[in-house]
């Protein structure tokens, strides 16, 4: 692959070990790939090829130069554009025929919205069928920096006989509302013209700014009440004493207060202390101390600085938008600093505070067992009880892939110490003789080795390990017999395994 990759994005999961990337490249081009992870068919007895593996594979490529003219790097007019943040994709619609998304990609002084399909059913080991268009959905000029990027809200609204999609477009400095239709038609291709011909060279006056966005969240939506805008919050590059402009929200404040980091940082900028404590290194992060009193009544009054700003990398929200978290960089104001420290900061949800009367916030789709439980220890979402199941849970009333594999075989295994018949529970297996074994939560089998197993750290179920699958499988089964190991999670509770 002889090309330069200088942006690139996942697309929102599709199924199991099954997944579509996009990038750029150096040439102004989009590429789309599909990444499989399966398990081939057996191979012949002696071969040196692995069951599991991993797939790439190229299935589409289009031009993402946008319709503005090349502008030479010494014109007067010219600006850098493109990050690597430059591509971001729209959640999927899904239909009995198809699943669609759009891709939207930015240029010079453009954002293009690119339909992406895929048509039937993605079976593992085969390329899925991807359709493309030829050109964009619809297309936007607009003044752009060399940072601008793209961020969607995670939910499709129905509108007639369309399917919309919204989001905010960062500039970099000024947040911009869209929405798409990612089921529409393509329309025309927009004729190649200047920048300037379309007015996206220069920001209005009114949106002047030397502060760049450099992180912005959407918050996850009511479904039962559609807000006229996407609702999202944004930190910029530099948080100083002189500008109030680093955090900004359009939600309500009766509907969220402001993060933890906020005040932190916020507290911390705007605090004045004397210059010579300040250029002593005497300022502590303490409120509670006075610095004031570390001079005499004698002495000549000093003035007084703001000692410290902050430089702000990113913002991120959790899976259930319960908490966010900004990477944040301290700075003294008085000395230059080569290597200033790096923090994370967290905010979370008030539990208390009231919201607006029938507006739901928090978690508003599916979530993972790990988000489940994120958003339940730090997100105060709910109980932890009540976020995924526990030990006591009688985990084989659930259906999966794995269970329906080896339905058959508990019959036929017997007693490793006793060649006894098993009697299966959910927690435990025993034989005639009084012989127990732990039950595999995600296939029902009782595990009867050391070292066969893992134990899930959220809900202290135990499953067999993929390689005594393998081998329970080829010998009650067949050599044949495939086992499907992508998307490994504890049968309990769901819970991802990393080991």
């Amino acid at each position: 692959m002889d090309e330069r990759i200088v942006s690139f994005s996942w697309a929102r999961e599709i199924l199991p070990g099954r997944g579509l990337l996009a990038y750029a490249n150096d040439s102004r081009e989009i590429v789309i790939m599909s990444l499989q992870f399966y398990s081939r068919e057996p191979e012949p007895e002696g071969s040196t090829r692995e069951r599991s593996v991993w797939e790439i594979c190229e299935l589409a490529r289009f031009d993402g130069g946008g319709p503005h003219k090349v502008v030479d790097t010494e014109d007067p007019d010219f600006v850098p554009d493109g990050s690597g943040f430059s591509l971001k994709w729209s959640p999927w619609h899904v239909s009995p025929e198809c699943r669609t998304a759009t891709l939207a990609y930015i240029a010079n002084n453009h954002v293009g919205f690119r339909r992406v399909s895929i048509h039937g059913k993605w079976d593992k080991g085969q390329d899925p069928t991807l359709r493309v268009e030829q050109t964009d959905t619809t297309a936007i000029c607009m003044p752009l920096g060399a940072d601008a990027f793209v961020e969607w809200e995670d939910a499709i609204w129905p509108d007639g006989d369309g399917h919309m999609a919204r989001g905010i477009i960062a500039t970099p400095f000024v947040p911009k509302p869209f929405q798409v239709d990612v089921c529409g038609a393509p329309s025309r291709p927009m004729a190649s013209h200047s920048a300037g011909q379309c007015s996206s060279v220069y920001a209005r006056d009114d949106e002047a700014s030397t502060n760049p966005i450099t992180g912005i969240i959407v918050h996850h939506p009511d479904p039962n009440n559609k807000s006229p805008a996407p609702e999202y919050s944004l930190v910029r590059l530099s948080a100083t004493a002189t500008n109030q402009d680093w955090y900004q929200t359009n939600v309500s404040e009766h509907d969220v207060a402001l993060p933890q980091w906020a005040e932190y940082v916020r507290r911390h900028s705007t605090r004045l202390v004397p210059r010579l404590a300040a250029m002593e290194g005497l300022e502590s992060d303490s409120d509670s101390e006075d610095l004031d009193d570390e001079f005499t009544e004698d002495e000549v009054p000093m003035s007084q600085v703001h000692p410290h700003r902050f430089r702000f990398w990113g913002l991120a929200s959790s899976p259930g938008d319960g908490c966010t978290a900004v990477l944040v960089t301290q700075h003294n104001t008085q000395h230059p600093h080569r290597r200033p420290r790096s923090k994370i900061l967290f905010g979370r949800r008030d539990p208390t505070k009231e919201t607006t009367p029938g507006k739901q916030t928090g978690v508003a789709k599916k979530l993972t067992t790990e988000g489940r439980l994120w958003e339940a220890y730090y997100g105060n979402q709910w109980d932890v009880s009540d976020a995924v199941l526990t030990g006591t849970a009688d985990s084989l009333v659930h259906q999966s892939p794995l269970r329906d594999l080896f339905k058959d075989v508990t019959a036929q295994q017997r007693c490793v110490y006793c060649e006894s018949r098993l009697s299966i529970s959910s927690q435990e297996s025993n034989c005639e003789n009084g012989h127990s074994f732990a039950t595999c939560a995600a296939t029902g089998l009782p595990i009867m080795a050391p070292g066969a197993s893992r134990l899930c750290a959220v809900c202290g179920l135990r499953c067999l390990k993929g390689s005594e699958l393998s081998t329970i499988a080829k010998k009650y089964i067949g050599l044949d017999a495939v086992v499907d190991l992508a998307g490994d999670v504890c049968g309990g509770c769901g819970g991802k395994f990393v080991s």
